[in-house]
C-alpha cells in the first residue's frame, strides 16, 4: 500500500514564549529606557530594540512582531522557542514562567509602569502570526 506524504512526515509546530507589549508601549518603553536611542522608524522598533540590546548591553534577546486581536501589531521579547510535535495552532502546552523569563523581565522592565503592561504568552505557529 502506498503511504501519503502526510503519513510519512509529521509536521512539527514551533512555539515561542515571552513577554508581549503593544507597539505603542514598546516605543514608549524604549524612549524612556534609552533616551539617546535613535528610533528612526517606529515600525522597526523590534529590530531597533534587538540591535541595541545586543550591541550596547551584550544581551541576545529576540524581539519580534506578532499580530493579535483586531490585526494589531505587538512586540514579543522572546524567552523560549521550541518545536512541539503535539501542538496545534489552538491546542498547545504553554511555556512556564521560569527563572530565566523572570530574570529578563527584571533586567529589561524594572519600572512598575512598564512591567504592569507586560503579559507572558505562548504563541503556537508564530509564522502564521507575523514572526
Amino acid at each position: 500500500m502506498h503511504e501519503s506524504t502526510t503519513d510519512v512526515f509529521q509536521f512539527i509546530m514551533i512555539k515561542i514564549g515571552g513577554y508581549i507589549l503593544s507597539f505603542k508601549d514598546a516605543v514608549s518603553w524604549a524612549r524612556r529606557r534609552y533616551p539617546d536611542l535613535d528610533i528612526y522608524d517606529e515600525g522597526l522598533i523590534p529590530n531597533i530594540i534587538e540591535d541595541h540590546l545586543l550591541f550596547a548591553e551584550g544581551m541576545e534577546v529576540i524581539c519580534t512582531v506578532t499580530i493579535r486581536e483586531h490585526r494589531k501589531l505587538f512586540c514579543v521579547f522572546v524567552t523560549h522557542i521550541a518545536d512541539d510535535p503535539y501542538a496545534t495552532q489552538t491546542h498547545f502546552a504553554p511555556f512556564p514562567l521560569d527563572d530565566s523569563a523572570i530574570s529578563l523581565r527584571q533586567k529589561l522592565f524594572p519600572l512598575k509602569e512598564d512591567s504592569d503592561k507586560l503579559e507572558f504568552v505562548t504563541i503556537s505557529d508564530p509564522s502564521d502570526k507575523g514572526y
